[in-house]
């Protein structure tokens, strides 16, 4: 049997130079991350916290439109709304008096689903869905997730 079809690996190369950001770079992309997280409104560019945040977010969207493409093509359209909730964020900030390991510590989702509700159980339908999501089963065990479907069928 291939060792690929185990197990794949991703290679990625992460360099920093001094403080200006960290360069990551792969078989296929080369992009700059400048801090892991921000509390700045006004801050336009992308941090550690936001990849991750919207990997996560994709990857559950992607895996139930997956699911859907193999079981009958119900799905037209979906809409996330996702809270990513940080606990402890003085902490990061450095505050005195302020230690605790800062995390994310749950995730709240709705998902809207255009369906025109030909799917009879939205909420079983997308959960076998996101059997195949990759970063949602990598961290379900880590962050609370308070996922909720809605069918706008």
């Amino acid at each position: 049997m291939i060792e690929e079809s185990r197990l794949y690996k991703y290679d990625y190369r992460m360099v920093t130079k001094g403080k200006e950001g960290i360069k990551i770079f792969s078989n296929y992309l080369s992009l700059n991350v400048t801090s892991e997280l921000s509390f700045d409104i006004k801050n336009e560019e992308l941090t550690s916290l936001d990849h991750f945040n919207i990997a996560l977010g994709t990857s559950i969207i992607f895996s139930i439109l997956s699911y859907d493409k193999k079981n009958g093509n119900y799905i037209y359209d979906i809409e996330g709304k996702f809270d990513f909730i940080l606990s402890n964020p003085l902490s990061y900030l450095g505050v005195v008096g302020c230690d605790e390991e800062v995390r994310i510590n749950e995730i709240e989702a709705t998902l809207y689903i255009d369906d025109l509700d030909e799917i009879e159980n939205i909420e079983e339908y997308c959960t076998n869905g996101l059997k195949q999501s990759v970063l949602y089963n990598s961290t379900k065990n880590s962050i609370k997730f308070n996922l909720k479907f809605k069918s706008l069928g």
